[in-house]
């Protein structure tokens, strides 16, 4: 009941677009940072272990930062207040797409874009409007999407061990010949 409600309460308040959302939604109304070890109230308005160490300080109750409601300090302090797993779920998950977007290589073409296809005839990463201006120079290119390569990259890399990362300049190579 209490993640339904605060997903509904998250959605409620969040609104534009999804970028917009997921900001909200990760940051800390205290620190205006990304959570780090988020801790939800009884109210269920969730900030920073470390927040909430400082708003209280030494003191058994206080008052939460977004909605006033007065909040007993649990007796083991701070750090027994539960975690917001779902909170902290999406941080982990942004991590992870943060680390995602870093490999992703840059479209070889305007070189201004992140590659979101790959062409298999011409060897290369391309963004999405240079996708749209080869096709219509050069007719029946084939293209995957960047995941769809990587998929292909890492289930051939799973036929040859002691390798598990995307190099883009080895995707080149294998999908060249493909």
């Amino acid at each position: 009941f209490r993640s339904s409600t605060a997903v509904f309460h998250h959605l409620k308040m969040a609104s534009g677009s999804a970028e917009h959302f997921q900001e909200h939604i990760l940051t800390c109304t205290i620190c205006q940072g990304h959570f780090k070890h988020p801790k939800e109230l009884p109210c269920l308005h969730t900030f920073c272990r470390g927040c909430l160490r400082l708003l209280v300080g030494r003191g058994t109750t206080f008052n939460c930062p977004t909605c006033a409601v007065g909040t007993t300090v649990p007796k083991g302090g701070v750090n027994d207040f539960p975690d917001n797993k779902y909170v902290n779920s999406l941080v982990e998950l942004n991590k992870i797409r943060a680390a995602k977007e870093a490999q992703q290589p840059v479209c070889q073409f305007c070189s201004t874009r992140k590659a979101t296809f790959w062409c298999r005839d011409s060897s290369s990463f391309m963004c999405g409007p240079c996708r749209e201006r080869a096709s219509h120079i050069y007719q029946g290119l084939r293209f995957v999407t960047y995941e769809q390569a990587c998929d292909l990259y890492q289930a051939r890399l799973r036929k040859r061990p002691r390798h598990d990362s995307i190099d883009p300049e080895e995707i080149k190579t294998m999908f060249s010949a493909a």
